[in-house]
């Protein structure tokens, strides 16, 4: 994949070029155009890749737990949804629990003596909230599993491009300069610079920062490398789709900056956004592309029925 940009950088001049929108526009600062791909990301592209069903998005969070029951979904959730809960077991392998219905925890206590044993623990979810049922136990790993929405995009002069890192001190530093908005009170994560442009941490705090640097927990940062970029907590310099869909994003945008303008040329753009999206459901039906096997049984009951 070398030699290709899948920074916004090279997103915004696929725009531009798509859009036939000069450099020195000043109508359609970087900022705007940025702003107009979150939002066709959210309207066009996601659903476009969710529809074939691959899980792309599907990641997961650890939170160590309390005695409280209640913990909070995580901010990044799309539609605020979870794919799956687990507790890990000491050997750190996920133990699922079980869903029920939130109006459990009002009924008799028929489930409580399923919770004897770590099979037995359930969940239900209600509001912005996820519940464990009937009980919690303090200094145990709760894993939540759900698609997490992409983070917001901005330019690469607002992130951190990764020289190097020292994963004993966990100090990473940054070519060009570590961005002002970024302190020892401001939350970042970093973000892989290669498919599929996953997070290698996120809201972490750096314990220092200097002209060129940050500091962070080592632990956090053992996967980091030099090319990756670190960014406020929810911002990203690198568009977290699959490499087919940057070109949809892109067309996609265009087609909106060309609405914006009254151009003569809308429709033929907006046939090309449809030409592509159709391409990409043609070429991506699902991610394993081999299908499963089928398991025949050899003696069926229709061979013992007798007309």
């Amino acid at each position: 994949m070398s030699g290709r940009d899948f920074t916004t950088t090279g997103l915004l001049e696929s725009i531009k070029r798509r859009a036939n929108v000069p450099i020195n526009q000043s109508t359609f600062t970087a900022t705007r155009i940025l702003a107009f791909a979150d939002d066709e990301m959210v309207d066009t592209v996601i659903p476009m890749i969710r529809e074939q069903r691959n899980d792309h998005f599907v990641t997961s969070s650890d939170t160590t737990t309390t005695s409280a029951v209640e913990y909070a979904i995580h901010a990044q959730a799309m539609n605020r949804g979870l794919y799956n809960v687990a507790i890990l077991d000491t050997e750190g392998n996920p133990c699922a629990l079980t869903r029920v219905d939130f109006d459990r925890e009002i009924a008799p206590g028929e489930w409580s003596w399923h919770a004897r044993f770590r099979g037995g623990l359930a969940y239900y979810v209600r509001g912005d909230s996820l519940f464990l049922y009937p009980e919690s136990q303090s200094g145990e790993t709760l894993r939540q599993y759900f698609e997490r929405i992409p983070n917001k995009l901005i330019e690469t002069t607002a992130a951190g491009l990764v020289t190097s890192v020292n994963t004993g001190t966990g100090v990473i530093t940054c070519s060009g300069g570590v961005p002002s908005s970024i302190s020892t009170s401001t939350p970042i994560c970093a973000v892989k610079q290669s498919p599929g442009f996953a997070l290698r941490f996120e809201a972490q705090t750096p314990s220092a920062k200097t002209g060129t640097t940050v500091t962070v927990t080592p632990a956090q940062m053992a996967n980091v490398i030099a090319g990756d970029y670190i960014a406020l907590d929810g911002e990203s310099p690198i568009v977290q789709l699959p490499v087919e869909a940057h070109s949809v994003l892109a067309q996609a945008v265009a087609v909106k900056l060309l609405e914006s303008m009254g151009d003569e040329y809308l429709s033929v753009a907006q046939q090309k956004l449809q030409g592509a999206i159709q391409a990409y459901r043609q070429s991506f039906p699902v991610r394993v592309e081999q299908a499963p096997k089928r398991v025949f049984a050899r003696n069926r009951l229709a061979d013992f029925v007798r007309g």
